[in-house]
């Protein structure tokens, strides 16, 4: 059976890859704007539509339009939830290329939350196997979270029972009831620890 999506929710859009498309050497007029590559997980994008990146640069969005949608058959006049896209853009490609804007978030412009840089979570640790014990995240503890496709690092400001609130170094989009990977440091590596739930 296929899956069935609610178009009449509002573009949201992770963002896995960003690219600067444009040769060395090219002359200016011929130039393309940057590209964004990522899944839909919920609405629709139609060519032309403005849109809005988020958290962008220090924590502001960017909005710009979409030149074009592209998959591996081809371009595309309109995309919804399932697989991956590239769209393109009028973005400066300085600021897109090397995937430089991996973890943002793609929405119509307004729609989003603001970013923020502290977040409460509900903390889940993960049983180990055995022999081995499960590590406990104490105050000050670095960590880092993944939201979406933003992977964040963040110091343990405050703790109780119930979970942490997290310092974050930059601001992030992140929403109430998400869910977050939380890994920890741990002999010289860092490794999933807990999930949890934004508060």
């Amino acid at each position: 059976p296929s899956l069935k999506f609610d178009d009449k929710k509002d573009l949201k859009m992770y963002v896995a890859r960003s690219f600067d498309v444009n040769k060395p050497g090219i002359a200016p007029e011929e130039m393309k704007g940057g590209v964004l590559g990522g899944s839909i997980v919920q609405g629709t994008v139609k060519k032309g539509d403005s849109i809005e990146i988020s958290p962008g640069i220090d924590g502001k969005g960017i909005v710009t339009k979409v030149v074009e949608i592209d998959v591996a058959e081809g371009q595309l006049e309109e995309a919804r939830p399932g697989g991956l896209i590239a769209i393109g853009t009028n973005l400066d490609p300085s600021i897109t290329r090397s995937d430089q804007m991996r973890g943002q978030v793609v929405a119509k412009p307004g729609t989003l939350p603001v970013p923020v840089q502290a977040v409460k979570l509900e903390v889940h640790l993960l049983q180990r196997l055995v022999g081995e014990k499960t590590v406990d995240i104490l105050l000050n503890d670095l960590l880092v979270i993944t939201v979406g496709t933003m992977t964040m690092v963040g110091t343990v400001a405050k703790k109780n029972k119930n979970g942490v609130e997290l310092a974050l170094k930059m601001p992030i989009v992140i929403e109430q009831g998400q869910k977050v990977a939380i890994s920890k440091m741990e002999l010289q590596r860092w490794r999933l620890v807990a999930y949890g739930g934004v508060q």
